[in-house]
């Protein structure tokens, strides 16, 4: 690993998901690792892409990138280098094998022989089956030939290994392995006539293969008359020449004139069956297969003998001529088993087989931090036994509660919603640990956690993962305070944007930005002083400001500033506040502004938030400028919403004060569906879901105010101001 590390990315695609920008990405895409920050996360509210970039580096169909790492280009093309982990909703099954989640002294190399030795075996017989069938016409379980073999062993081994279903799999290692090293020859090469041997092989299989009716002969020749077999092969011959030459009336041997070639084949053939007749049906069967099947090639010249035996009844020449098809038959049992033996020793079986032993015969050992991890990160956190131990069959297993962990479905494991989650994130972080891609890319780890889960998952991010390259992608500014909280200063921050028309890409957001987002003293100090060089207006700037102000003052007791800017919170106030001096008394005695800035509610909803510049172009808060934006355009939407429903409404304000308690007043009648489609388009707009607490409980500036694009701001801006429009539009026709 080097001492810093670089990831540019160049291009992203993924349908339309990314803007333009993205396809040729020249600026604002550079993401940097060293010794102390191996993580990187990049904040991008909901809809900027953030689980689609995973999907891009997952290589997804449609999709394509192209980055460089250290000098080096990589693209969905070539060489992978990320490991991805999905968010939650990816996540059903924690799959893999354990060495996909353990390492240690002997248990990866364990798994890779175990691995290795399988996928010999395999090909071993693969590669034998093929040989079988195809060099020596063994094809089948049932198949004759093997009534030949007396090794009874390798008959066993040859008949699993041809058989479809089983291929080889029924077989034990050991055993294989202890036949090849009782029966390895010195490797001396039998000799034989090749034409020979293919006969035998072409002609060996099935009980009335020619073979076997040759071998037949002998036994049943003392039933048959020699003369009678001799006439039978005349007859047969001459009908051959008759329905050869049927065109021609004169003989071609004896030039005899005018036959009469139909009533000539009517002899010849009736001769035959006149001679059969008086032969048991068993010899003429016989006799019939070897007039047949002898046509081809005939390397054993066993029609020369034949002809031979019947014109001399000489019966030694059938002997020789059957002691010589037994033993090449024989020869073919050889070569078959050699072949065997062979094609295990190509493999190298014995060789990895006692490697893997000795692996196995040792102590299980894992590496401690992953036994921390799975014992006490993992296990006392779902409060169910986790453990790693080897079956009877010398497999490692990851056990929870006595039952199989991995690749189960998450329903089979009898855990609640969130402890499902957690467990397989977690075994996702063992598994990223393992791998050896040189970056992990994990998509919003502690969506959904409780504080324990996230405070763990953040542990395991950074000590767990302490090695490895990680790019997290959120939209959680928790996730960025616990980092912090467990290990300071571990990782850069990038803002991602994905939106036509602005500046996009990987952000990096500096130093000191990351400092105020993570910490109220540190805001503080650049709202006391650095802030204002960067302010281009002031209106905009303190406006953007007020819930802040309003929840650092419940903070601090100072209720005569809070109750001035609630009048500056409810759209339904009149009153002027003077926020020039609130800041002035709050955040900084000694400042002084251009202006006196004094404002009502009734200001801000006449206040052109569009055209808005709160910060200067150039300014050294680009995360901070948006998100005191977005504020100032919350704050603009609750205040006109609050105040048309009141206006159109009638309603009483000292009852219903809250946004909330407006909107169901203002549609309450549950009968009426018009309302109900009012209320429904109010509830769901994320600019006004945010009651007072997001910023009086957390004082956070930047949350909920980045958790949306700005693009999506803009529609909702505008869905809202029109849905308004309408209303007052309705009520004056009703008028």
């Amino acid at each position: 690993m080097n001492e810093k590390d670089s990831l540019k990315i160049k291009k992203l695609v993924k349908e339309n998901i990314f803007c333009s920008d993205f396809k040729s990405l020249d600026k604002n895409n550079l993401i940097e690792f060293d010794r102390n920050h191996k993580i990187a996360v990049l904040y991008g509210p909901n809809g900027t892409g953030k689980t689609s970039l995973t999907k891009v580096f997952s290589r997804d169909d449609r999709t394509e990138y192209e980055v460089i790492y250290n000098g080096d280009k990589f693209t969905h093309e070539n060489q992978n280098i990320f490991h991805i982990i999905c968010d939650q909703n990816g996540r059903n099954i924690i799959q893999g094998n354990e060495t996909d989640f353990l390492v240690g002294d002997n248990i990866k190399k364990e798994f890779e022989l175990k691995e290795k030795l399988d996928n010999n075996f395999s090909d071993f017989f693969n590669d034998l089956n093929k040989i079988l069938k195809n060099d020596y016409s063994l094809k089948k379980v049932t198949s004759n030939i093997f009534g030949y073999f007396e090794d009874e062993v390798l008959k066993s081994f040859l008949k699993d290994i041809v058989n479809q279903k089983s291929k080889g799999q029924n077989l034990k290692y050991e055993d294989i392995l202890k036949y090849i090293t009782e029966n390895k020859t010195n490797g001396e090469k039998q000799e034989f006539d090749s034409e020979k041997m293919d006969f035998v092989i072409n002609n060996l299989d099935g009980e009335s293969s020619l073979i076997n009716t040759i071998l037949d002969l002998q036994k049943k020749f003392d039933s048959v008359v020699p003369q009678n077999i001799l006439k039978i092969e005349e007859n047969t011959t001459a009908v051959e020449v008759l329905n050869r030459f049927n065109y021609i009336t004169d003989c071609i041997v004896c030039e005899t004139h005018n036959i009469d070639i139909e009533n000539l084949k009517n002899k010849k053939v009736q001769s035959s069956k006149e001679i059969f007749e008086h032969m048991d049906e068993e010899s003429k069967k016989l006799i019939e297969n070897v007039l047949r099947k002898l046509i081809d090639k005939d390397p054993f010249m066993v029609r020369k003998i034949l002809y031979n035996i019947l014109s001399d009844v000489d019966l030694q020449s059938l002997d020789k001529l059957t002691d010589e098809i037994k033993d090449y038959i024989n020869m073919y049992t050889v070569e078959v088993k050699n072949s065997f033996i062979q094609s295990a020793l190509d493999k190298e079986l014995q060789e990895i087989f006692d490697e893997y032993k000795n692996v196995i015969s040792e102590q299980l050992e894992l590496v401690a931090e992953d036994m921390l991890f799975i014992q006490n990160i993992i296990s006392e956190s779902i409060d169910k036994e986790l453990k790693v131990e080897k079956n009877q069959d010398n497999k490692i297993t990851i056990l929870m509660e006595n039952e199989q962990l991995l690749n189960k479905d998450r329903s089979e494991l009898h855990l609640s919603n969130g402890e499902q989650n957690f467990i397989s994130l977690t075994f996702e972080l063992l598994k990223a640990k393992n791998t050896d891609k040189e970056f992990i890319m994990i998509d919003d780890p502690i969506s959904s956690f409780d504080s324990i889960f996230k405070n763990k998952i953040a542990y395991a991010l950074i000590r767990f993962l302490e090695y490895k390259n990680q790019i997290i992608l959120s939209h959680n500014v928790d996730l960025i305070r616990l980092l912090e909280h467990q290990k300071k200063d571990v990782f850069n921050l990038y803002l991602l944007n994905n939106t036509e028309g602005e500046v996009n890409g990987i952000i990096p957001v500096g130093q000191e930005e990351k400092e105020i987002l993570l910490s109220i003293p540190k805001l503080l100090e650049v709202l006391q002083t650095k802030i204002f060089n960067d302010v281009e207006d002031e209106d905009a700037f303190l406006i953007s400001l007020v819930p802040f102000l309003r929840g650092y003052s419940q903070i601090v007791l100072d209720n005569e500033s809070k109750n001035k800017l609630t009048q500056l919170m409810h759209g339904y106030n009149t009153e002027k506040v003077n926020i020039t001096d609130i800041y002035s008394r709050l955040i900084n005695p000694t400042k002084v502004f251009s202006k006196t800035v004094e404002i009502s509610a009734q200001d801000i909803i006449s206040f052109n938030v569009t055209s808005a510049k709160i910060l200067k172009d150039n300014n050294n808060y680009k995360m901070l400028n948006r998100a005191l934006y977005h504020t100032l355009n919350y704050l603009y939407l609750r205040l006109n919403v609050e105040k048309d429903l009141v206006d159109l409404y009638g309603i009483n304000t000292k009852k219903y004060d809250m946004l909330s308690s407006i909107i169901f007043k203002a549609f309450s009648s549950k009968q009426v569906t018009e309302n109900i489609k009012h209320r429904a388009f109010f509830a769901s707009k994320k600019t006004l879901l945010n009651e007072f607490n997001h910023f009086d409980g957390n004082l956070s500036i930047f949350y909920p105010a980045l958790d949306i694009t700005d693009k999506a701001l803009e529609k909702e801006r505008v869905a809202i101001i029109s849905y308004l429009e309408k209303l007052k539009i309705d009520a004056l026709v009703k008028s």
